[in-house]
């Protein structure tokens, strides 16, 4: 089993392509960061429910127990100084270690073993090998496998490359997870230990499932972005790519539930799945439809009367909301952990372009005087603070403002970029290693998180 500290590319030339804009020192500490999972696990509060204090009281009941029966120690628990609908859990005070000897080895896909880290149990479609011997109640090792090497069904030792995750106790046999018919759901696999620390909740436990409508599992910077475009009770909102509706979910509860959000993706099935999602979190002002948001704007050449966002489904006018969350599609280049990475340069090159469509439909479609946020979850500067560079030059009625609150760093310090001034870096949000300057002050669950970008705009006249 290889030791490895940094995300396996299986496309190298992506590497090169990242070092044309990021120096290689700059990128050898992100990518040894990416490769790092967060140690804090946060959840958002459904403030219509429940009161912060409360859902920790719960959340702490659940922990207790689980950590009586395990003889484990608590994880911290805390509100966020700044986001006072966030939960915040520090790490375990302990982590797993690999038993060399062990024949018991379960082998999972890259994405579960990237889940385990960050506080799931193992579920079924996530196992791609378990040993013949394994029973219920075995103490299993568990290992990712990083190059989708293997077989669905192995019970032999296998030879790719792989990397240790944590430890766990079967839930499932051989025989449970590959010799039925249909999927197999649930878990698999309760995790007890992982070499990140990251905090869970117990598997299967019917008080945790009763938080699902009260706590929502969100990375923190997901949250600050609610509270960055502060959207008002009775204002008109876009959601332009909404799925699968956590953002949503949390600016209808910083509206208090009164005036519209309209959130739009162009894929049903996401489309359902967001409407699910604003079911079981009561958000009753959202109006979902599927819908591509590059072709959001009414034609001005089209006789069709305006549309009211309030009863019509899109497209709209210009200047028809309040604010606009642009959570743009991206290269996802700053979820952690990054165990393996499959993405092509041209894929890389193919999310600017679409970026750019639909910005200029949210600068369309937000009012004079109302706010567009710009957010991805990658750290190229093509797609962040070139694309902020480009929004400036490209509609001069744009002006670039403060973001509160200020939790994070500030936009590609240290990296030179065309059309943007010192002054524009620093009103812009990054999230990524931590960073001498940026961290004085800051609490530690500020600067572990996933890499992020957000950029707020004004328009004017």
């Amino acid at each position: 089993m290889e030791s490895t500290s940094m995300p396996l590319f299986h496309f190298q030339e992506v590497l090169e392509y990242l070092k044309s804009s990021i120096s290689n020192e700059v990128l050898q500490e992100y990518l040894y960061w990416l490769y790092q999972a967060p140690k804090y696990t946060t959840y958002r509060v459904n403030s219509k429910i429940v009161s912060a204090i409360d859902a920790i009281s719960q959340l702490q009941n659940i922990l207790e127990d689980a950590a009586g029966k395990d003889s484990i120690s608590l994880p911290d628990i805390f509100i966020h100084p700044s986001l006072p609908d966030l939960i915040v859990l520090g790490p375990v005070k302990h982590s797993a270690e690999h038993s060399i000897n062990s024949e018991k080895n379960v082998i999972v896909d890259s994405a579960c073993g990237a889940a385990v880290l960050r506080g799931a149990h193992v579920y079924a479609p996530g196992v791609l090998g378990m040993p013949a011997g394994v029973k219920k109640g075995d103490e299993i090792n568990i290992l990712a496998d990083l190059q989708a090497g293997c077989r669905k069904g192995l019970k032999k030792d296998y030879k790719g490359k792989i990397v240790f995750i944590g430890k766990g106790i079967a839930l499932m046999t051989r025989g449970d997870l590959f010799m039925q018919n249909g999927t197999v759901t649930g878990v698999a696999i309760e995790v007890k230990s992982t070499t990140s620390g990251c905090a869970r909740l117990p598997a299967n436990n019917p008080s945790a499932n009763s938080l699902s409508s009260l706590l929502l599992l969100q990375n923190l910077p997901s949250v600050v972005c609610g509270w960055v475009l502060n959207p008002q009770p009775g204002q008109i909102v876009l959601d332009a790519c909404a799925a699968p509706g956590n953002k949503t979910t949390h600016l209808s509860s910083l509206m208090d539930n009164e005036g519209v959000i309209v959130a739009l993706d162009k894929t049903s099935s996401k489309v359902n799945s967001l409407k699910q999602n604003c079911e079981k979190m009561g958000a009753t002002n959202v109006r979902a439809f599927t819908f591509d948001s590059t072709k959001a704007v009414i034609d001005s050449n089209d006789s069709e009367s305006p549309k009211n966002p309030l009863i019509d489904p899109p497209p709209y006018a210009p200047n028809t909301f309040d604010k606009v969350l642009l959570d743009a599609p991206c290269s996802a280049l700053g979820q952690r952990p990054q165990l393996a990475n499959w993405t092509s340069v041209s894929q890389l090159k193919s999310y600017p372009a679409l970026q750019r469509n639909l910005f200029k439909s949210a600068v369309s479609l937000v009012k004079e005087g109302g706010q567009l946020l710009y957010c991805t979850c990658t750290i190229t500067l093509e797609e962040n603070e070139e694309m902020v560079a480009w929004a400036l030059q490209s509609f001069p009625n744009l002006s670039l403002e403060e973001v509160t609150p200020r939790i994070g760093g500030c936009g590609g310090k240290g990296w030179p970029v065309r059309g943007l001034t010192p002054e524009h870096q620093a009103k812009v949000l990054r999230f990524g290693p931590p960073v001498k300057e940026i961290t004085d002050g800051c609490a530690p669950c500020d600067m572990d998180t996933i890499g992020f970008f957000l950029a707020l705009f004004q328009k004017g006249t």
